[in-house]
């Protein structure tokens, strides 16, 4: 596997497969989850099997302890199909800030939204 060398020197095992993917394609990733698509599970080598719905959640930031309601989320996390399909169609709340304050910045929008008062006068002598 084109990870052996690189884990072995770094002391880690975890390798992360995207299953869905022909071999021609095959996505893997050594110690972070391959992208996460909602018709694609992912094969984590140091656990032996596929990532849990719940798994793929925890890995887009959206927690069981942060949900209004534990008892909608435990619904969500038995339909895997659903819960992979929001995992895989969602991004982190930080790629999310990222986004908007690049646009801010980008657009010059951050002009208009910055204070209306004018700077302070300073005295140069």
């Amino acid at each position: 596997m084109q990870y052996q060398h690189q884990s072995q020197a770094q002391g880690s095992t975890n390798v992360f497969v995207d299953c869905s993917s022909s071999l021609a394609y095959a996505e893997s990733a050594l110690d972070v989850a391959t992208c996460l698509a909602p018709s694609h599970g992912v094969f984590s080598v140091s656990l032996g099997r596929r990532l849990l719905p719940e798994e793929h959640l925890s890995l887009q930031g959206i927690w069981r302890c942060d949900a209004e309601s534990f008892q909608a989320f435990d619904e969500l996390v038995k339909n895997g199909t659903l819960a992979r399909d929001i995992a895989g169609n969602s991004f982190s709340g930080t790629v999310a800030q990222a986004a908007f304050i690049t646009s801010l910045v980008t657009c010059g929008a951050w002009v208009d939204i910055g204070p209306k008062t004018p700077p302070p006068k300073f005295c140069y002598r």
